[in-house]
């Protein structure tokens, strides 16, 4: 059963200062739970939280709360403290947290982390959080092939505790030098004579992801194979980590998230009531000013026909549903170039096969629309020549938001902007411009 309201609980077990009681409670939590009950406490309790856990006490609630999140507690900390907690990490995890960390503070906290640690985690944090290399784990089983079975059976017992945390299913054979050799599998090693070289025991020439290796790839793969991780090796074949199936969906959805936000308007993907007030202004206002520009202009076209809204007033009626059907129209087709650019199935260079592919669905659904308007127009005011300016309105603007929809993400990537944030305003204005203009110019042609 759920704790009703468990920040004021952690609040009271704050001021006894018990770590163990602590750890106690937030183990009761799900990692829902921990996220919405450090995000109910104030800077300072939780900086006294950090403070009382150990070091791999506080890593582990950190593993349970969104990265932005997490990030934020870590930046209060001291260098110091906050790599004692940082090193404490999974590698992917350790990775994810430190890249959403101010650069310096990041830097601050590279350098107060012992150099092997810090090496490891710079070069996680060296690639791109969606592909194979930073979403891998670096903690892994490894043995060169000379091995046998008895070596590897010792050096199970003696790192017993190190080991303990892996989720120990397979083992990673490699050469002298560390290149990828084979995958072994920990139940025929305990079913081996002591003797056997792990060599005649493994999978030879696994199937191992790139560290460069995008998401989307990783997806297909984990679809198609009945796999719960895979090797990941770097230009040279070194073995440098495994990625988890877990870790890649879990990775997708958060694109997904990100995309889904930053098409809402929140700047950087990603926005949580515990950042910094002023952070979280900046946020929003970054997208709200330029999008307040842009609608002024799409305003203009109405004050510049102000002459014929005030001879036929119900124009005014039909252009918010030009404008507003025609836009979104236009955000289906601009929903589908999104998921598909960050899927990997188009490229911006194939924005005329884009083009085609929704210009004959763009024609059939602006007539569609265009004529159940006009049918409506036509019944509220029994004006021929109103129905025909309405409908034909709403065809044309609504055959030209598809298209945009559909070609403005690929011509922003093009330039090397991101399409999830920018395509909506740059579409809403375009298709309201071009929705006012055409039912207030052919209102003057045709009425």
């Amino acid at each position: 059963m759920p704790i009703a309201r468990p920040w004021i609980r952690l609040a009271e077990l704050l001021k006894d200062g018990e770590a163990k009681k602590l750890v106690a409670f937030l183990d009761k939590l799900s990692p829902a739970q921990t996220a919405r009950t450090i995000g109910h406490l104030d800077e300072d309790a939780n900086n006294r939280l950090l403070s009382i856990l150990s070091p791999v006490e506080a890593a582990g609630v950190l593993v349970d709360l969104p990265d932005e999140q997490a990030a934020d507690l870590i930046e209060d900390l001291s260098p110091e403290g906050a790599a004692a907690i940082v090193d404490a990490l999974p590698g992917d995890e350790l990775a994810d947290i430190l890249a959403e960390v101010d650069e310096d503070e990041a830097e601050a906290i590279l350098d107060a982390m012992a150099p092997k640690e810090a090496a490891v985690a710079r070069r996680l944090l060296h690639y791109s959080e969606d592909t194979a290399g930073g979403i891998m784990l670096t903690e892994f089983l490894s043995f060169p092939v000379s091995h046998t079975v008895a070596e590897v059976l010792e050096d199970l017992k003696d790192n017993r505790e190190v080991y303990s945390d892996y989720g120990i299913q397979y083992a990673y054979i490699t050469s002298e030098s560390g290149a990828l050799r084979g995958v072994l599998k920990m139940r025929d090693v305990l079913l081996a004579t002591p003797d056997s070289a792990v060599g005649g025991l493994m999978i030879d020439d696994p199937l191992r992801a790139q560290v460069d290796t995008p998401l989307e790839e990783l997806v297909d793969i984990f679809e198609e194979n009945r796999f719960i991780g895979m090797p990941v090796v770097d230009a040279s074949g070194i073995l440098v980590g495994v990625i988890r199936k877990a870790a890649v969906n879990e990775a997708a959805e958060k694109r997904s998230r990100q995309t889904y936000l930053k098409a809402s308007g929140i700047v950087g993907g990603e926005e949580l009531r515990t950042m910094p007030i002023w952070s979280r202004i900046g946020r929003r206002l970054t997208w709200l000013v330029p999008s307040m520009f842009l609608l002024v202009a799409a305003s203009i076209v109405i004050i510049q026909n102000e002459e014929t809204i005030r001879e036929h007033a119900i124009l005014a009626a039909f252009l918010t549903i030009v404008a507003g059907l025609s836009g979104n129209s236009g955000n289906q087709a601009m929903a589908v170039s999104i998921r598909e650019l960050a899927l990997g199935l188009i490229r911006p260079s194939e924005a005329l096969w884009v083009f085609m592919k929704e210009a004959m669905l763009g024609i059939v659904v602006g007539l569609t629309l265009g004529l159940i308007l006009a049918g409506m127009a036509y019944l509220y005011s029994s004006e021929i020549r109103l129905a025909v300016v309405i409908g034909l309105s709403l065809s044309i603007n609504t055959f030209l938001a598809i298209l945009l929809g559909g070609i403005i993400p690929l011509a922003l990537r093009r330039l090397g902007l991101d399409p999830a944030l920018a395509s909506g305003p740059i579409l809403t204005t375009s298709v309201d411009m071009c929705g006012f203009f055409l039912v207030l110019s052919l209102a003057g042609a045709i009425l």
